[in-house]
């Protein structure tokens, strides 16, 4: 497993599909470098915080926070805020 220091050097390759950029000059930042992913399993699909600071709110619920790590199930239009509530970061998750 890669260290902290070696992502932020740039020397281990990609671990994420996308990647949210927080200005530099932010106080307060909200997202996490791994904050979570979307994973599918027998047909449903499952938001897991990968031990964010701040969390991720799902349909208005908070999943993980303080490093905790979650998992919940998503659903066709749930939103999703990465984050705390003030976060910028807002989407709208669709099955197609």
């Amino acid at each position: 497993m890669a260290s902290d220091i070696e992502r932020r050097k740039g020397t281990v390759g990609q671990v994420n599909e996308a990647y949210l950029i927080e200005p530099s000059l932010e106080k307060v930042h909200q997202i996490s470098r791994e904050h979570f992913l979307i994973d599918a399993e027998h047909g449903r699909f499952y938001l897991v915080d990968r031990h964010s600071v701040c969390g991720t709110i799902v349909a208005g619920k908070v999943v993980g926070g303080d490093r905790a790590g979650g998992r919940v199930e998503l659903h066709d239009g749930d939103i999703i805020i990465v984050g705390n509530a003030a976060s910028p970061y807002i989407f709208k998750f669709l099955v197609n």
